[in-house]
């Protein structure tokens, strides 16, 4: 999937609990990976990922949470008040000192 990508956003979209290897190291505006509540955070390294899976689908109201809450997160940057905070934020960044 990548660190960021397309399918992340179809994953909120769809009300699916997104499961992806930890996102902690980035910086991303708006900020759609909080740790335990917009994803699951899972290992980088593969072989830790059975454990992890065992864990993850052992609780079903934990990955239904997670869904609800990256949807949520995500279907604010759509709102007149996302738009808002995008354009002043654009508007920052392109302005000089």
């Amino acid at each position: 999937m990548g660190e960021v990508c397309y399918r992340d956003f179809e994953t909120f979209i769809y009300g699916a609990a997104l499961i992806k290897p930890d996102m902690e190291h980035l910086e991303t505006w708006p900020n759609l990976y909080t740790k335990n509540e917009t994803y699951i955070p899972i290992s980088w390294k593969i072989e830790d990922w059975p454990s992890e899976f065992d864990e993850i689908f052992s609780d079903e109201s934990h990955l239904l949470q997670i869904a609800l809450k990256g949807q949520e997160e995500y279907k604010k940057i759509w709102t007149e008040q996302g738009n808002e905070e995008f354009c002043d934020r654009f508007i920052k960044l392109i302005t000089p000192d």
